[in-house]
């Protein structure tokens, strides 16, 4: 599940600015040893399949909206998309009319 705090989304980066990935913790506890724990053994990359958005987003900041993942804008545009993550299959929603008016892409 997204929303769950056991999920982090990796999102946006310069030469995928349409793509996210999951990296999802392996068990619900803390982390045995901040300074000093196995990657592998606490999370896993991918599992969770999210599908591209349908903006490019490069350099934009994901957040995080009443547990839906948000993101505005981008160096090319000012629309706005959350990732429904309550469907079998996540996909991005895309708020037409809602382009944030304070930045020229």
């Amino acid at each position: 599940m997204i929303g769950s705090l056991s999920t982090i989304l990796l999102c946006f980066t310069e030469r995928k600015g349409r793509m996210c990935r999951s990296l999802i913790r392996r068990n619900d506890g803390v982390l045995s040893d901040i300074n000093n724990f196995n990657f592998d053994s606490e999370f896993e990359i991918d599992s969770l399949a999210i599908p591209a958005s349908t903006h490019n987003h490069e350099r934009a900041t994901i957040a995080n909206y009443q547990g839906f993942p948000v993101i505005l804008g981008g160096i090319h545009n000012n629309k706005l998309e959350m990732l429904n993550p309550r469907e079998n299959t996540p996909s991005w929603v895309e708020y037409e009319g809602t382009d944030y008016p304070y930045s020229n892409p």
